[in-house]
């Protein structure tokens, strides 16, 4: 592969993650080479080669997942649920929305919108090759990381981390509880 093209660990946290989708019967999508040349007009950059072959190439787009943000607890199970974007998404999560227009002069794109009724996006910087993925808070509360003026939250420390621990919600067997 070139060093533009899609990584090694896109790949493979890619394929793996398409399977668990498929084995459990989840929707998702590819994004076309038109949205993504409009997502790079909107954001004012160009991707790279890598988040836009991830984008075309693999049906991620869309993806409603969880992942184990804390240790469950008898009233909380402690899943945080995403939905992964879409060209489109990410084009007004880090263009017209806070906290990502005020971050997007700093190189952070949104990938994935907060479903858990919070509304802090997940951003990674894409600068970086496998680079580490943020949960940028709305609000001031301490945390670990800050990227410009809004508190982040070190989700994953690599990108290909992150999409490995992503869970379909199908897997949930819905709305029980046991």
């Amino acid at each position: 592969a070139t060093p533009q093209s899609a990584r090694p660990w896109a790949t493979a946290a890619a394929t793996a993650l398409c399977e668990r989708l498929r084995s459990n019967g989840a929707g998702s999508f590819t994004a076309t080479k038109e949205q993504c040349a409009a997502l790079e007009a909107s954001l004012g950059l160009s991707l790279p080669q890598w988040l836009s072959e991830l984008l075309q190439t693999y049906s991620l787009c869309g993806a409603e997942l969880f992942w184990q943000a804390y240790p469950p607890e008898v009233d909380f199970d402690g899943r945080s649920y995403v939905t992964l974007a879409d060209p489109g998404r990410m084009a007004v999560e880090s263009v017209e929305l806070t906290p990502g227009r005020e971050i997007l002069p700093l190189g952070f794109v949104c990938i994935a919108a907060d479903d858990d009724g919070i509304g802090d996006p997940y951003f990674i910087p894409i600068d970086q090759g496998d680079p580490p993925v943020y949960q940028v808070r709305h609000d001031t509360d301490e945390e670990e990381h800050q990227i410009g003026s809004h508190q982040a939250r070190l989700v994953a420390k690599h990108l290909s981390d992150f999409l490995n621990m992503l869970m379909p919600t199908a897997s949930t067997g819905g709305e029980t509880t046991s």
